[in-house]
Parts: C-alpha cells; sequence; structure tokens
C-alpha cells in the first residue's frame, strides 16, 4: 500500500507485520524514537490533521492513522506530506521521500 511504501523515511514499520492481520480502517506506524507527542501536537495544531495515539505498550511509540469511508490519492499523500512536513520540523532523520515513494506506489496502481 501507498502508506507501507512510505515508511522507511524515518525507520518506521508497521505495528502488524502479518498483511492478511491488519485493519482496513487503520494503520498503526511504529516510529522507533521518534517523539511521537511532539509529532502528533505539530500536525494538529500546526497543520491540522490528527494523528491517532498509539494504545497500550504502543503508546509513546506508534501513531495511527485513519482511513475510514471514501479515501483518494490526494488524502493519502497530504496525510503523509503533513507527517513528513512535522519531521522535518523536529529535525528528525529521514531517508528519501516517504511521500515519493507512495506517490510512485498510487500512480503504478492508477
Amino acid at each position: 500500500t501507498a502508506y507501507e511504501s512510505s515508511l522507511g523515511l524515518v525507520g518506521s514499520e508497521m505495528c502488524i507485520r502479518d498483511r492478511q492481520s491488519r485493519s482496513n480502517s487503520v494503520t498503526t506506524v511504529l516510529t522507533g524514537e521518534i517523539d511521537v507527542s511532539e509529532l502528533r501536537r505539530i500536525a494538529e495544531s500546526e497543520a491540522g490533521l490528527t494523528l491517532g495515539v498509539g494504545l497500550d505498550e504502543f503508546a509513546d511509540r506508534a501513531i495511527r492513522i485513519g482511513h475510514m469511508g471514501h479515501l483518494n490519492p490526494p488524502m493519502i499523500l497530504g496525510t503523509l506530506g503533513t507527517i513528513e512536513a512535522a519531521l522535518t520540523k523536529m529535525g528528525s532523520p529521514m531517508g528519501s521521500s516517504g511521500s515519493a515513494a507512495a506517490a510512485a506506489t498510487i500512480g503504478a496502481a492508477l
């Protein structure tokens, strides 16, 4: 998926590794050493994007991205671009662009 394609940019990974066990309505991403509270704060207060909190043992090391109902490429790319912008503001080290990787995945599926 586009979300999976974008994960390598900050060394993050899917919380649920088995693709068949993943939800169709939310993606939980493990964020490694990133300060998830700061990421969520910047995304919400400065860009209007609300990211879900990690649950239970993942509370301090995961974000959840909701994708219920109608979802289109601009929504996915906007979400990923906003997360990437917030990480940039935080000075988080990133590899290549996760948004670009997601766009390539979406482009191949169009």
